[in-house]
């Protein structure tokens, strides 16, 4: 009788993990590509603009920006182009804590022409806010003298994946695995 018990117990918690595995492969499809991409190499933020049908993408991710880890930021020549026409020099200002503190870094050309830089992300934020500026050139960088590519004044915001939240997706990935072993085995 005692085995019997043991068995039903067993049996009781085995068909809770398979329920509970299967609720959440619905809602981890999501986690499992961000792991992926994660794993794959470093994320990257594209800002870009179409000139066929002259539309700016505000920004599309490759990857997900993992806190702690770096992370690319790639601004499309023909966004230069069209918004900093006249410049050589497009910056990036930054900041993790809706700008109470930022901080500015040129753009450099890439290999592929395309303006970017790379930041390191620290360890503790959750969202990075960005904007891009130039200077007139006539105007030797006076203050009046900038032009922004800030989302018409709101800005670009994206979320960044804390290292809690990284280290719970490898814990629920590896107790899917085991889940998964354990019911091949019955």
């Amino acid at each position: 009788m005692f085995n019997y018990i043991n068995y039903n117990v067993l049996n009781a918690i085995l068909m809770a993990a398979v329920l509970f595995n299967a609720m959440m492969v619905y809602t981890s499809s999501a986690a499992a590509e961000t792991l992926s991409k994660i794993r794959n190499g470093m994320p990257a933020l594209y800002f870009t603009y179409s000139g066929e049908n002259q539309k700016y993408s505000h920004f599309t991710a490759e990857g997900s920006l993992v806190a702690g880890r770096n992370a690319r930021i790639v601004y499309d020549v023909k966004r230069k182009d069209v918004l900093f026409k006249n410049n050589s020099v497009v910056y990036m200002r930054y900041s993790f804590d809706f700008w109470q503190t930022c901080q500015d870094v040129e753009l450099k050309r890439s290999a592929s022409g395309g303006l970017e830089t790379v930041i390191k992300l620290p360890a503790n934020v959750s969202t990075i806010q960005i904007a891009f500026f130039a200077a007139y050139p006539y105007d030797n960088y006076r203050a009046w003298g900038f032009i922004w590519d800030s989302n018409y004044g709101k800005n670009f915001s994206a979320n960044i994946i804390s290292v809690k939240e990284l280290e719970d997706k490898k814990k629920f990935e590896s107790l899917n695995g085991a889940a998964e072993k354990f019911t091949e085995n019955i």
